[in-house]
């Protein structure tokens, strides 16, 4: 990211001691998985309610058929969250900065 022209700065106490340039490969390659995934979820999203109008035309407009109607790409969806969380908090018990309290609970 250095010679990307792109000058992200990291606090330099998450800058390992052997790597003087601070260059933190591993943080990039989890934004890039997060960035896949949230992606595949945003333009599941767009497309299901505003494309196919799947969300309108599916499921009634009352309180009791949005609340048990049934959606599949919903359930696309909320596998698709559950498994991201999942690999997420796995994924940041790794990284010191992610490794904290509010980081780990708040969702």
């Amino acid at each position: 990211l250095l010679h990307s022209g792109w000058n992200f700065t990291i606090v330099s106490q998450y800058c390992p001691e052997e790597n003087p340039s601070c260059i933190r490969t591993d943080l990039a390659a989890f934004q890039v998985v997060a960035l896949v995934n949230l992606t595949y979820l945003g333009l599941l999203g767009v497309y299901s309610y505003y494309i196919s109008n799947k969300g309108v035309k599916r499921i009634p407009n009352t309180p009791q058929g949005r609340l048990f109607g049934h959606f599949l790409d919903a359930d696309y969806v909320n596998a698709g969250i559950v498994v991201f969380q999942g690999w997420d908090f796995v994924a940041s018990i790794f990284f010191e900065e992610h490794c904290t309290m509010i980081m780990m609970t708040h969702h």
